[in-house]
């Protein structure tokens, strides 16, 4: 019955990270603490910013695309194809600002 080494809760500030304690087992030794500590950090922030990092990958997805239907010459057709989700998402955008900035200056 060799049994894992199980993690246990470290308090840093604010946050909780889950470190595994460094004890080998007969299975063979585990890996080094710094690296372990580092990838669960990574981890971590990358729970706590998921918003922002698919954002950022939503921008690079977009340039990809945007320069791969460049490449491909595209017809009128299906330009306006492309183009429409983007004019209504505009279009819907200054449905919901006009008038809250309208509002304001009235205000």
């Amino acid at each position: 019955a060799n049994a894992l080494p199980q993690p246990r809760k470290v308090e840093k500030g604010k946050s909780q990270l889950l470190e595994s304690s460094t004890e080998e087992t007969a299975a063979g030794p585990s890996k080094d603490a710094s690296e372990e500590g580092c990838a669960q950090r990574c981890c971590l922030c990358i729970r706590k910013e998921l918003l922002l990092y698919l954002t950022l990958l939503g921008v690079v997805l977009g340039i990809l695309f945007g320069a791969l239907l460049r490449l491909l010459s595209p017809t009128a057709t299906a330009l306006k194809v492309v183009g429409l989700p983007g004019n209504l998402f505009l279009r819907s955008l200054k449905m919901l600002v006009l008038p809250l900035v309208g509002g304001s200056i009235v205000g």
